[in-house]
């Protein structure tokens, strides 16, 4: 009879364990905020989620064509967020214009 053999790992067990995985972790994201004229009524919204909104507005004009519009509203849009920051102005007043040039430009002609 030959001697039984045991193999081991590293760390000593004699049975390899069985992997384990973690659950996955399920993260919560807000709702994609309004960026329509309606979306500009909600005063409580644009109090909470003024800089959100300005940086939402701000990322859409970077893909947005024609190149040399979205570039004056990307501008206006970052001086916003720095008169907001800097409180020289109120929030709902800067995202209610900020919301008026992106929609009434890209819906005119």
């Amino acid at each position: 009879m030959s001697p039984k053999i045991e193999q081991r790992t590293l760390f000593g067990a004699s049975t390899p364990s069985k992997a384990v995985t973690p659950p996955l972790k399920t993260t919560a994201y807000k709702n994609p905020v309004n960026t329509t004229l309606l979306g500009g009524l909600d005063d409580a919204s644009l109090k909470a989620d003024s800089v959100y909104m300005l940086r939402v507005l701000s990322n859409q004009y970077t893909r947005a064509f024609p190149a040399k519009e979205a570039k004056k509203k990307f501008i206006a849009a970052v001086r916003a967020e720095m008169k907001l920051k800097q409180g020289r102005a109120e929030p709902t007043l800067l995202l209610r214009d900020c919301l008026l040039q992106r929609n009434v430009t890209l819906t005119s002609p």
